[in-house]
């Protein structure tokens, strides 16, 4: 007896005895997409996107924003006191979007100390201002940020700074 060894249909080329079945996938019709779970949309979800996009819409509009105890604080009012052993040394403000998580600040010096002066303008001292005790306050609400922190290259432009979670 002489044993064919081509491959055929039934076999799928791998000698088992298994049906081997093709089907052409572009012509199959779609699923209906009112009985397949994964194409239902949670409604819940779904609400909870909508009053998200409809409070910042409030918020851009009447120039208010909420901080966490629920008070009411002007958009504006984007001012920050830097602090160095819980006394002000200068003030960042009017700030800009950079990229992404950035955002650059207005640094005004709120001292004539001139030691003082020459850290504000010192790369290192940004850089090790956490280690320093350096604290970041909201001016309205008095609040810290407690994960605040500048750029490795903090500074763009003559008076502006590089910031990270002023929130």
């Amino acid at each position: 007896m002489e044993v064919n060894n081509v491959p055929k249909k039934t076999d799928a080329g791998n000698g088992s005895k298994g049906i081997c079945h093709v089907s052409n996938t572009l012509r199959s019709p779609s699923p209906d997409p009112t009985l397949c779970p994964s194409n239902r949309v949670n409604h819940q979800v779904l609400r909870f996107f909508q009053k998200c996009y409809t409070a910042i819409r409030r918020r851009s509009a009447d120039g208010m924003s909420q901080t966490e105890d629920g008070t009411s604080v002007l958009a504006t009012d984007t001012e920050w006191l830097v602090e160095l052993a819980d006394c002000p040394i200068a003030l960042l403000s009017e700030p800009q979007w950079l990229d992404m998580f950035w955002m650059s600040y207005r640094l005004t010096p709120l001292t004539e100390d001139p030691d003082t002066l020459s850290k504000l303008r010192d790369v290192e001292f940004w850089r090790a201002c956490e280690g320093l005790g350096v604290r970041f306050r909201h001016r309205a609400s008095s609040r810290l940020a407690a994960n605040a922190f500048p750029g490795w290259t903090p500074f763009h432009g003559e008076d502006r700074i590089s910031m990270r979670a002023l929130y």
